[in-house]
């Protein structure tokens, strides 16, 4: 009689091994890692990679070549201050703050693993040279959008127009994904500049009607996984409460049907599920049970 304990472990080792195949395929070697220059998304896939290539460390101990060379290659495609893009100026592009999450992340797992210097230096030298610049301007960020403009998001959102000095994207609320990575760079760094900037984003944040700007439920939820880091870091009952909040929202305010089905734009029946959005809430799910006993 086979116990299901040695079928899960078969199936978890054949997940992990259909995971380094894929991260070994060209999509995510040195050759086509970086995006081009003028990306619409700066920082996004490459920082993703990293994550991913850190994960799969975490989980397996195999070491995905490409990890080592982009860090490597990284100063090459990037500016003085090591982010993606365009220089940061008056107009806020939400798209780079957000893809930028996933760099601080990858920079962040990459320098709890193996403490390098180039790391620390990294998440250090984005945070001061992108995020902290735009301190002071969460709360004016542009909840009164044209109706037609909300339902243009797709697979892969895009930038759409420049409003009241951000640059918006059609993935609504997506500079908020920030608030992951940011907690991770605070909970190393402790610096209590970070720390003031993520209040003022999550304060801003939990004060918008979600559902009503249609705020994508992928950055919404990772936003949460952010706010459950600050609340370990802290233990502020502060930060968990506006992840409840969230959890509760997307639970019960048509972000989730029930077959635990997404629906990305809030109760839109016309539009995909989206995985993204499925792992987050079973993430932020898996937390929040952690944190309270409540199923």
């Amino acid at each position: 009689m086979i116990k299901r304990q040695e079928v899960t472990e078969k199936e978890l080792a054949d997940r992990l091994a259909r995971s380094e195949q894929r991260l070994r395929e060209p999509y995510y070697q040195i050759g086509e890692v970086f995006q081009p220059a003028d990306a619409d998304w700066p920082g996004d896939k490459e920082g993703r990679a990293l994550l991913a290539f850190v994960s799969h460390y975490k989980a397996t101990g195999h070491v995905i070549p490409c990890m080592t060379q982009m860090l490597e290659a990284m100063p090459a495609h990037t500016n003085e201050q090591l982010y993606f893009g365009p220089a940061a100026n008056d107009v806020i592009f939400e798209q780079q703050l957000s893809g930028h999450s996933w760099l601080l992340r990858g920079l962040c797992e990459h320098y709890e693993q193996f403490r390098d210097e180039f790391c620390l230096k990294a998440l250090k030298s984005v945070t001061e040279g992108l995020y902290l610049p735009t301190a002071g301007r969460y709360a004016g960020y542009p909840v009164d959008r044209d109706p037609e403009e909300l339902m243009k998001g797709g697979v892969s959102g895009h930038t759409i127009s420049d409003t009241a000095g951000w640059r918006l994207s059609t993935d609504v609320g997506c500079a908020f994904m920030s608030i992951d990575g940011l907690s991770h760079v605070y909970k190393i760094t402790r610096d209590a500049r970070v720390k003031a900037l993520l209040d003022e984003m999550i304060r801003a944040y939990s004060a918008i009607d979600k559902v009503t700007l249609r705020a994508q439920t992928h950055c919404t939820l990772t936003a949460a996984r952010g706010m459950l880091r600050m609340y370990g870091v802290t233990e502020d009952p502060m930060y968990l409460t506006y992840a409840k909040d969230i959890f509760n929202l997307y639970v019960f305010g048509e972000g989730m049907d029930a077959a635990f089905q997404n629906l990305n734009w809030w109760g839109r029946l016309d539009t995909w599920t989206e995985p993204c959005a499925i792992v987050d809430s079973l993430m932020v799910s898996g937390e929040l049970y952690k944190v309270t006993g409540k199923e």
